[in-house]
C-alpha cells in the first residue's frame, strides 16, 4: 500500500473527504519525520501485520 492508497482507504473507511484524509496522513507522516530528525525512536506496534 502506498501513500495515495492509504489516503483512499482512510477516506472510504471513515467516510471523510479525500482532502481531509490527505491532511491526516500528511500530519502523521510529518510527525514521524520530525521525531526521526530529532533522533527519537519511532515504533508503531502492529502496523503492517
Amino acid at each position: 500500500m502506498n501513500k495515495s492508497e492509504l489516503i483512499k482507504a482512510l477516506s472510504e473507511e471513515k467516510k471523510m473527504h479525500v482532502d481531509e484524509a490527505t491532511n491526516v496522513v500528511g500530519a502523521f507522516v510529518d510527525s514521524v519525520k520530525e521525531a526521526l530528525l530529532r533522533g527519537d525512536r519511532v515504533e508503531i506496534r502492529g502496523f503492517g501485520s
